[in-house]
């Protein structure tokens, strides 16, 4: 999570077409100036297509709101301080945000569950916690069938022999996350069935189809043209 609030929007090209790949350097400050990069090397992990998207929303509401950003403008911002007498309060939107504290990260994600009603806490430990989405990323990308080895690598654990033996390009984690995707992603995964693109297929072809065509195939078959309508209709679920 340390890595999360001190990464800064140069360290995540927004540019690029997803997955976007993000360079964590081997030196990585956060606020207080000190290394958050325990293992001291640098590695790289992607986000999806709907992070990225999620992303630009975020970075174009701060802007709108009339904050100033740039390249060394920290990626996820607070929007309160707390003050010597331990009292937080708001600063104004417009003005260049200092970093959110892990601590903060935290609230925000057990508030969110607790509104949805699906907060729980066995001990002193919530459900809903920033270290559970870690474990779930990582679960789920090993169902879609994700190197375990690219995993570790992404997640910035430290490999057998440095990782001597496994040196992933951008290529090579573009590739295997997006083959991975959805089974992280946060947008609903649609499928088709062959019924149902049948069924596209006979609303086109009703719409464009000619009387004359329509007569032809009702005396093929010895079935009113109406009642083709109509079964035609039934099939594609239309009124």
């Amino acid at each position: 999570m340390s890595i999360l609030v001190s990464l800064r929007i140069r360290h995540v090209p927004l540019n690029q077409p997803s997955p976007v790949v993000v360079d964590v350097p081997a030196i990585l400050r956060n606020k207080h100036g000190v290394n958050v990069n325990k293992a001291q090397t640098p590695y790289q992990f992607a986000l999806g297509d709907d992070t990225k998207t999620y992303l630009e929303l975020m970075l174009r509401e701060r802007t709108e709101r009339g904050e100033p950003l740039n390249p060394d403008s920290w990626l996820f911002r607070s929007y309160s301080k707390r003050f010597a007498e331990k009292k937080i309060r708001k600063v104004k939107l417009s003005n260049p945000g200092k970093p959110l504290s892990t601590s903060q990260v935290g609230e925000i994600i057990k508030r969110a569950a607790r509104k949805r009603g699906i907060q729980q806490k066995f001990g002193k430990r919530y459900l809903f916690h920033p270290h559970g989405f870690r474990r779930y990323w990582k679960h789920q990308l090993r169902m879609g069938r994700a190197d375990p080895d690219l995993l570790d690598y992404m997640m910035g654990h430290v490999l057998p022999y440095g990782g001597a033996y496994d040196r992933w390009t951008a290529e090579d984690i573009k590739k295997q996350y997006k083959q991975a995707e959805n089974y992280v992603s946060l947008r609903p995964i649609v499928t088709v069935s062959k019924e149902d693109v049948q069924a596209e297929v006979l609303k086109v072809l009703l719409g464009k189809m000619k009387q004359e065509d329509m007569n032809r195939i009702s005396e093929n078959l010895g079935t009113p043209s109406t009642q083709i309508k109509s079964l035609i209709k039934l099939i594609t679920k239309t009124k």
